[in-house]
């Protein structure tokens, strides 16, 4: 399994999540790549700590912040397993249900994406996110309540073929869909930030010319 952490300024969140996501790991073959989006807060210094000490984990530097997209489409091209798995380094999904997204891959499935039933967000953004997915659904007959949810597991195959730039890392399920994969959710557990603040804005206009993008 080849796990993907995309991380931006978010040096106390990752002293917590590497231990956890370790132990998941236990006895399965694994890589660790976390991609730094250029950080500023010493994530680059501990993460390059981190590696010393563990064979299976890779750090990969972007020079500036050239957010998700470009962090999630530079790990996949360096990742070697034929499991992919990402997850984001704020804590807010679980290490600890990557199995169960594991398993639902052995049933068949190209692209099990998380559902986060119970989000600890504020109702803006919640709202924001409903609107989006329905909006997304409407248009393109993906019926996917939780698009955008960060922990996401795939076969190889998948991340080597869909292209991912722009914003296109919250579009992954639906491009995996077009391209002809078979696609899935799996419910996971959402935790409120522990650390920081979310590097995100409750709405992102970008991402409404990226679904055009796709579209057209």
């Amino acid at each position: 399994i080849s796990v993907i952490v995309p991380a931006f300024n978010e040096s106390e969140s990752l002293e917590e999540l590497l231990p956890r996501l370790k132990k998941v790991l236990v006895g399965i073959s694994h890589e660790i790549i976390v991609v730094d989006d250029g950080s500023t807060d010493g994530t680059v210094q501990f993460i390059h700590k981190m590696a010393k000490t563990d064979s299976a984990m890779k750090v990969l530097v972007l020079r500036r912040n050239l957010r998700k997209s470009m962090a999630l489409a530079v790990g996949f091209e360096c990742a070697r397993y034929p499991i992919v798995v990402t997850l984001d380094a704020d804590l807010q999904d679980r290490p600890e249900d990557i199995p169960a997204l594991i398993g639902k891959l052995d049933e068949g499935y190209d692209l099990v994406s998380g559902q986060r039933d119970q989000r600890h967000d504020g109702l803006l953004r919640k709202s924001i996110s409903w609107l989006f997915n329905c909006v997304v659904s409407r248009l393109t007959g993906l019926k996917f309540k939780d698009l955008n949810c960060g922990l996401k597991a795939y076969q190889s195959e998948v991340v080597k073929t869909v292209p991912v730039y722009g914003q296109f890392h919250r579009y992954i399920p639906l491009l995996a869909h077009m391209a002809g994969f078979k696609v899935t959710e799996e419910a996971v557990t959402n935790e409120a930030r522990k650390y920081g603040e979310s590097k995100y804005k409750a709405i992102r206009y970008g991402g409404i010319w990226d679904l055009f993008s796709i579209l057209f």
